[in-house]
């Protein structure tokens, strides 16, 4: 995975770092954003905003301290 590549070559996460923290946070941004725009009309932001919260969480629990 490029991303992953790429975030380890400028030291942003361990080389260690799992393939599956990556995959899980494709997989999680997609839900959210189908939850996000599950009814008809805008999306719902709080939603959004909720997800990318808890994004940031779980990729900080692997970011380089």
């Amino acid at each position: 995975m490029r991303v992953r590549a790429l975030l380890i070559s400028y030291h942003l996460v361990p080389e260690q770092t799992p393939l599956a923290v990556f995959d899980l946070l494709v997989e999680l941004g997609d839900r959210i954003l189908e939850v996000a725009f599950r009814s008809p009309g805008p999306p719902d932001r709080q939603t959004i905003e909720l997800g990318g919260i808890a994004l940031t969480a779980f990729a900080d629990r692997w970011a380089q301290a």
